[in-house]
């Protein structure tokens, strides 16, 4: 069973609103984040799909950043 924490909450939100912050809260400032920034940055949407993406594929990051 996964334990949801604050920070998996937090994260989540900011996957719809600011797409490179919740990106920058699991990967800190590895190439993912540069590439949801750019994404964002150019159009909104394909940034906040990438995002969302990225979670659904690597849960485990959700949970617990950094153990991978």
């Amino acid at each position: 069973m996964v334990k949801i924490t604050c920070n998996c909450v937090l994260t989540v939100i900011f996957a719809f609103i600011l797409p490179p912050v919740s990106m920058y809260l699991m990967e800190k400032c590895e190439k993912r984040f540069w590439i949801s920034l750019i994404l964002t940055l150019l159009f909104f949407l394909p940034g906040q799909i990438y995002t969302i993406f990225y979670m659904v594929t690597h849960p485990t990051e959700l949970y617990a950043p950094g153990l991978m």
